[in-house]
């Protein structure tokens, strides 16, 4: 794994590179780009971006999105519309590659895959945050909004995030998320919840943190509608993956999927939350890597 960054309209976009590897015999499988979630960066790719770069024999990038991670974002909104642009961006550096997103970056990757089939192979929507519950069951997304309006809520949300994430301290921070996120968080690897913990520290010190957090939420919410109408846009092969257990984006969302789509391929991962790629590595790894392997093809 080696540090890369990309420049996207005047931000420097913080990411990672797992090479490919120079024994793999054969034609170069396609780039792969993996696009995190709300709250999310790279490192919660750690766990499966070696395997990925090996399986399918091809260079596997992640990135910051602007205002998460190391991405610095003083000035300006961290949006789905400003995520959207940043990927694309990096794709326009990486070449065309296969886009693999979970939660929030699963509608980003569909949002760039439907307006930019020529530089999307193939895409992985991971627990797509089309439907957000934030309850693990089946309330509405009207309920949930009004649920976390304080936190939504320009000016006020960040200095409520903010204040909790400070009284939680950053170990008590991402034991909390890690909670949410994954069924069984013990089976996410020491190292990488070391990591977390130590990126959490670190960002306390950004003052654009809470307030990339609340925009990036409340553009989720308020794009609802635009973000299904991508669905039927979306022109090249997919495959969902979803856990059973996922806290925050019920399941039930891939049968809706399902009577839209039925051309795409579906997984659902009975032993998974929200995250299958941090708590089962190595599932995540397989499956994927074959589907993107039958689905996307050599490099061309």
């Amino acid at each position: 794994m080696e540090p890369v960054t990309f420049r996207v309209r005047g931000i420097t976009i913080e990411g990672v590179r797992w090479p490919r590897p120079a024994s793999k015999d054969g034609a170069a499988g396609p780039t792969v780009l993996l696009v995190h979630g709300l709250a999310g960066s790279t490192i919660e790719w750690e766990s499966v971006g070696t395997g990925l770069a090996q399986a399918v024999g091809a260079d596997v990038f992640a990135v910051d999105l602007p205002g998460f991670g190391r991405t610095r974002l003083p000035r300006g909104r961290s949006s789905i519309p400003s995520h959207t642009d940043a990927v694309r961006g990096v794709l326009h550096e990486v070449g065309d590659a296969v886009l693999v997103g979970n939660s929030m970056g699963g509608i980003i990757s569909m949002r760039v895959a439907a307006a930019d089939t020529g530089s999307v192979r193939a895409l992985v929507l991971v627990d797509p945050a089309l439907v957000m519950t934030g309850a693990g069951g089946g309330a509405s997304p009207v309920r949930t909004a009004a649920r976390y309006a304080l936190a939504l809520t320009p000016v006020i949300g960040p200095a409520v995030i903010g204040t909790m994430r400070r009284r939680a301290g950053a170990e008590g921070y991402i034991a909390n998320r890690l909670a949410g996120i994954v069924k069984d968080p013990s089976r996410v690897a020491p190292e990488v919840r070391s990591r977390l913990v130590e990126q959490a520290a670190e960002r306390s010190a950004y003052r654009e943190s809470s307030r990339c957090y609340s925009s990036s939420a409340r553009s989720i919410f308020t794009g609802a509608r635009s973000s299904w109408r991508e669905v039927s846009r979306v022109q090249v092969p997919t495959f969902v993956m979803h856990g059973v257990h996922d806290a925050l984006v019920p399941v039930g969302l891939v049968d809706r999927l399902r009577s839209m789509r039925p051309d795409w391929h579906y997984e659902v991962v009975e032993d998974a939350g929200h995250q299958p790629h941090l708590e089962l590595p190595e599932h995540f790894v397989a499956s994927v890597a074959a589907w993107i392997t039958t689905h996307a093809g050599p490099r061309s």
